[in-house]
């Protein structure tokens, strides 16, 4: 499934199985079964290490995508910040003003 803002994917959750698809199962470096997220986000220009590592992995295609497996020790609090974070960076002003937590 895939989720974007106009032709831009701000997050987009698949199954790794048997290598296919061949893409992601090279940059998730797993032949799977995996379910995995990959999404946008500016960490990686900023510590790129933090997403090479368990349960993230760092896709080649753009310098501001990461990914994430999904599994039974998921932290969902974690992934929902991070969609929400890539939704930001890529709606529209009016939309992220929108999507704001109101303030306490």
């Amino acid at each position: 499934m895939r989720w974007r803002i106009r032709r831009n994917t701000f997050a987009h959750v698949l199954m790794i199985d048997s290598g296919w698809p061949p893409a992601y199962a090279k940059a998730a470096a797993t032949e799977g079964p995996a379910c995995v997220l990959t999404f946008r986000s500016l960490l990686p220009g900023v510590d790129d290490d933090a997403f090479r590592k368990p349960p993230f992995f760092k896709p080649v295609w753009w310098p501001d995508i990461a990914g994430i497996f999904l599994d039974g020790d998921t932290d969902w609090t974690d992934v929902a910040k991070l969609v929400t974070a890539s939704y930001r960076l890529l709606a529209p002003k009016t939309l992220t003003q929108a999507s704001k937590p109101p303030s306490s």
